[in-house]
């Protein structure tokens, strides 16, 4: 997805009539942090630090727990929700989270898109930001270079100006 997919695809998530109001939130927050949904949708208050700007996930896909480094906007995210009262930060399944992202998708004319699809996007970002793969696998929880190059799309012509 590019930028102008992206911004379409906000505006048909926009909380309005039925539309969840958590979900533009939710996928915001998800291109911040290059989080699973699942451990997205399992976050709970008490696993967040704001202070010290992290996110403690105690169960990830490959069973190991991880403390994931919140950007500032990220934590503006967070800082910006109402609380639940059983104490999840999106209290919503993965189906009405997938049902609701590919429904925005349609609207917005995005073609083949998963929400899988923005941890690609998020790990292709950060990895502009954090180029050292350690710290990068760190991020989004890869226990090798060989899955995270899966997920990191680097943009040739990005590529050629840093090369000078």
């Amino acid at each position: 997805m590019d930028l102008e997919e992206l911004a379409r695809l906000f505006t048909f998530l926009q909380p309005t009539a039925r539309r969840n109001a958590l979900m533009l939130p939710l996928v915001k927050f998800a291109l911040e942090t290059a989080m699973r949904r699942g451990e997205i949708l399992s976050l709970r208050w008490d696993y967040i630090d704001l202070q010290r700007r992290t996110a403690f996930l105690p169960d990830t896909k490959n069973g190991q727990s991880r403390t994931v480094p919140l950007s500032s906007a990220a934590a503006a995210i967070l800082q910006n929700l109402p609380r639940s009262i059983d104490g999840r930060i999106f209290p919503l399944s993965e189906c009405a989270v997938s049902a609701a992202f590919s429904r925005a998708a349609e609207r917005a004319g995005i073609q083949e898109v998963r929400f899988h699809d923005l941890r690609h996007i998020a790990i292709t970002r950060i990895a502009q930001k954090l180029p050292n793969l350690i710290e990068l696998a760190a991020v989004s929880g890869h226990k090798n270079v060989a899955m995270l190059k899966r997920y990191y799309h680097p943009n040739a012509a990005e590529l050629a100006i840093k090369l000078g």
